[in-house]
């Protein structure tokens, strides 16, 4: 086999195994590697911890924020359509109060109340004196 060309800047010995060549670095490059990646993972470590931090400190802010503000606004709303809804309620039942006291016999219905599609009852007429 032939000698494979080994680069001079990795100092590397070269293995001839067979029909493969394995190239091994030195280990002093190794160890170079090594201490970079452990740098590069401390740094890495660093700024993620400082990122939670400020989104730990910012959510927070946020919550706490929303508690004193929103929160008291959405139990207003709430409340507020809470009553619409006990006057429409309070409406529909006197609508119905009114529909009801209107059929009794010989009653009138109220006057300006237009109750659609009741006719108005037949006026009382008077028993003729005989």
């Amino acid at each position: 086999m032939s000698a494979v060309p080994i680069m001079a800047s990795m100092a590397a010995a070269a293995l001839t195994d067979g029909s493969e060549t394995v190239v091994k670095p030195a280990p002093s490059k190794v160890r170079k590697n090594v201490q970079h990646l452990r740098k590069a993972g401390n740094l890495m470590v660093r700024w993620s911890t400082w990122g939670l931090k400020k989104a730990g400190n910012l959510g927070w802010a946020v919550g706490t924020s929303m508690m004193i503000l929103v929160v008291p606004v959405v139990l207003d709303i709430i409340r507020d359509q809470e009553l619409t809804d006990h006057m429409i309620q309070q409406e529909a039942l006197e609508q119905f109060q009114k529909q009801q006291s209107a059929t009794v016999v010989g009653g009138a219905p109220p006057s300006g109340m237009g109750i659609p599609g009741m006719p108005a009852p037949p006026p009382m007429s008077e028993t003729p004196a005989k």
